[in-house]
């Protein structure tokens, strides 16, 4: 037997943190999150040993219930699944916590500082005063935050610096030991220069001088928490608005302000960008050029502009009855512990998701109720198998008259409380495994609608700007074709998604609650900034008040945005449009068909549109009959001619044709 079956958790955990270490792993903050699993198990589950399911669980429970955010529950969660391997590398039982069970952390955007915001920041650090508890915070302030953002240096790689590693006369950073283990040597600029030589005239020689950002205590670096504090309060100061936890703006975006800038300087000098990327990679200390070119979706000066199109720019079951028995069979438990524990707390799906869920077995439900005389009550697992499913499937399409893809989503739904089931219930595998073979079916893919530039700008410019009403339809519909928006997204944004100044963008949280900037066009911005200051939305403390509302100041609804826009629908007299079925999503066509059109590329519509795969925007290249006629002209070549004799003028065949 291997000696690893023995040892208890603690001396697991020191074994692991000696192996990682061994192969030139850091392991600190693995090490002190295994420390907390392992106090945390000899609290809740004395005596144990390895990594069960109920501990791992309950780990993750207890984070979720301290209010942690999703990114920091990925941290938590992945040191012991590392753990659980181990383990089973060594012979011992252990339970590895699935990736796809833990929610998904929201992307944060980065905030891309104007140049006005940068000076203000910049202004507020030469403030600094003298503070006795840390006697250089007013030099190493002003310093500290110009050599993050000139050198484009993550906050640790410059507080952590030594004097030695800081060449004034030859203009070099020595970066040790930084992200990855790696060291880089960066660059410069004379101006940073003098500061960093007046700099170290004042703190050179002084007591404890180890760190060339020094901390309070004597022989430590500026501590994060120090650097964090104080930006805060620069800020405040600066009368830069920040979001709150997890929204920015953060000291890394210094970082991100430098590689936007310099990508912008680039495309205005018209230098080739994709040669001067690997540059920017190794500057920055990227381990991939990737990580370099995600720069350019936030640069928003380099997305191409297309013909502006403004000229200004179910649950179909009722509820149970009062009084009736509650469900408390297999199915009934199985289901809940589903929708709550699984798919709202280890998952962390969202409520629209789970919505959905819950609404495709209401129907399920219904459907046994109705069709096989099993009330809810009874209703077990057993019950739950390939045919019955199958048989649902036919009765959404057959008498509910459902779609096929409506018909496909439910299927989805139906599979993957299968797929959490396999574990919960190995006992029954192969009925799962027969649902969970049950075959999407194939749909028509039907011609991407969509309006021409003509036919947009009609739509956009027919509400009365005279009226208030009519400015707040005008600038919604501008904002809806503008962005190329989700009708959701458009209804969901707030104040605060809203920047007017250079370069203007709307920031959009779309499917998957991922986060996305778009650019705004001029027109639109003028009838933003008309708009906001008409409903005093840019006064201070609105920044989380939705920007279109209705008039008891209630953000609009989907179904609201798509009445507003039937409405303008009818009162134009084109025939083409009078007949058309004209949604909101129709005007996220147009903006993608009218882009391509003009020729920008599709991975920059990918991105305004918010695409996860390059291959869902493919479709307004398979769309686009005006591109097709246009190539087709360009390639066409004058083989057939037109040059042909008339009939009547050819004696042969006349002869023929007599005979015949």
């Amino acid at each position: 037997m291997n000696d690893s079956t023995s040892l208890s958790l603690a001396g697991a955990i020191t074994a692991l943190t000696a192996e990682k270490r061994a192969v030139g792993c850091k392991y600190d903050a693995e090490e002190r999150i295994l420390t907390r699993f392992e106090a945390f198990c000899r609290t809740g589950f004395p005596g144990l040993d390895t990594v069960t399911k109920d501990s791992a669980e309950a780990w993750i429970t207890a984070a979720r219930e301290r209010g942690v955010r999703p990114a920091t529950l990925q941290g938590l969660a992945a040191p012991v699944r590392e753990l659980a391997r181990w383990l089973g590398r060594r012979g011992t039982g252990a339970y590895v916590l699935p990736a796809r069970t833990l929610p998904r952390p929201a992307r944060y955007v980065p905030h891309i500082y104007t140049d006005p915001e940068l000076a203000a920041l910049f202004a507020q650090t030469d403030r600094c005063r003298y503070c006795s508890e840390v006697p250089f915070r007013h030099l190493v302030m002003p310093v500290l935050f110009r050599t993050v953002y000139a050198c484009g240096l993550r906050v640790s790689e410059a507080r952590l610096l030594r004097p030695g590693d800081v060449d004034i006369s030859a203009g070099v950073l020595q970066v040790r030991d930084a992200k990855g283990g790696k060291d880089r040597q960066v660059p410069v600029s004379a101006p940073l220069r003098e500061r960093l030589a007046r700099y170290r005239e004042h703190v050179a020689g002084q007591p404890g001088w180890d760190w060339f950002f020094p901390g309070s205590s004597v022989g430590q670096p500026m501590t994060l928490v120090n650097v964090y504090h104080n930006f805060r309060r620069f800020l405040w100061q600066a009368r830069i608005s920040h979001g709150g936890r997890g929204h920015g703006p953060r000291v890394h975006d210094l970082r991100h302000t430098f590689a936007v800038n310099n990508l912008r300087s680039w495309f205005a000098a018209g230098d080739d960008v994709n040669a001067l990327l690997p540059v920017l990679q190794a500057y920055m200390g990227h381990s991939s050029i990737g990580d370099t070119a995600y720069y350019l979706r936030l640069t928003a000066e380099s997305y191409p502009r297309s013909p502006p199109a403004s000229s200004a720019s179910t649950a179909a079951s009722s509820r149970p009855p009062p009084g009736a028995r509650p469900m408390a069979t297999d199915f009934a438990a199985a289901l809940r512990r589903f929708l709550t524990s699984y798919l709202a707390g280890l998952r962390g799906c969202s409520p629209a998701t789970i919505a959905s869920y819950r609404d495709t077995f209401k129907l399920l439900i219904a459907w046994f109720r109705d069709e096989r005389s099993v009330p809810p009550a009874r209703l077990t697992l057993d019950h739950l198998n390939a045919g019955a499913v199958t048989a649902f499937l036919a009765h959404l399409q057959e008498d509910r008259h459902n779609s096929i893809a409506t018909r496909n989503q439910r299927l989805a739904a139906i599979s993957s409380f299968a797929t959490w089931m396999q574990a919960e219930d190995p006992a029954r595998m192969p009925c799962w495994q027969d649902i969970l073979a049950i075959p999407s079916k194939k749909q028509d893919r039907p011609a991407v609608r969509h309006l021409t530039v003509d036919q947009a700008r009609l739509l956009l410019a027919r509400p009365d700007r005279s009226t208030r009403q009519g400015r707040r339809d005008a600038t919604l519909l501008a904002t809806l074709y503008d962005t190329g928006a989700r009708v959701q997204e458009i209804a969901d944004l707030a104040v605060r998604d809203i920047r007017l100044q250079k370069p203007a963008m709307a920031s959009l949280t779309g499917k998957g609650r991922k986060t996305r900037h778009v650019p705004l066009d001029g027109a639109t911005v003028t009838l933003l900034a008309s708009y906001l200051e008409e409903n005093r939305l840019d006064q201070p403390g609105r920044d989380d008040h939705p920007v279109f509302f209705n008039q008891r100041r209630a953000r609009l609804s989907r179904g609201g945005i798509a009445w507003i826009i039937s409405k303008y629908q009818a009162q134009i007299r084109d025939p083409l449009l009078a007949g058309a079925a004209i949604s909101p999503h129709v005007l996220r066509h147009s903006k993608a068909m009218h882009l391509y059109e003009a020729g920008v590329p599709l991975p920059y519509i990918r991105d305004i549109l918010g695409h996860v795969e390059l291959s869902t925007t493919e479709i307004y290249a398979r769309a686009s009959t005006e591109a097709k006629r246009k190539a087709l002209e360009a390639a066409y070549q004058d083989i057939v001619t037109s040059d042909l004799p008339e009939w009547n003028q050819d004696a042969s065949l006349i002869d023929w044709l007599t005979n015949l």
